[in-house]
C-alpha cells in the first residue's frame, strides 16, 4: 500500500501533466512514471487519464452554456486520442 502523501503527489503530477500536454504525450509521460520500482505502464496511464476526464477540458460556462454537447465532444475526442496512444 502506498502512503496517502505519495498518492496525492502522484495525482497532482498526473493532473498537471494532463492539463499541460496533448493526450498522446500525457499517456506517454504518465506511463513512464515510476511507482515503487515499476513504471505505471500504458494501461494504468489510460485509467489515470480517464479518472481525470472532468479536468481534461476546462469548462467555460459562457462558452458552453447553450451547447453542452460541444464540451462533451471535446472531452470524448481527447479520451479517444488517449485510448489510441495507450493501445500502441
Amino acid at each position: 500500500m502506498y502512503k496517502e502523501e505519495s498518492y496525492n503527489i502522484i495525482s497532482k503530477n498526473c493532473l498537471n501533466i494532463i492539463k499541460n500536454n496533448s493526450p498522446e504525450k500525457s499517456i506517454n509521460i504518465i506511463s513512464k512514471m515510476k511507482v515503487g520500482n515499476n513504471n505505471i505502464g500504458n494501461e494504468d496511464a489510460l485509467k489515470i487519464y480517464k479518472s481525470f476526464s472532468n479536468s481534461i477540458v476546462d469548462y467555460d460556462s459562457k462558452l458552453y452554456c447553450n451547447n453542452i454537447s460541444q464540451y462533451k465532444n471535446k472531452v470524448r475526442v481527447k479520451l479517444e486520442k488517449a485510448t489510441k496512444a495507450a493501445n500502441k
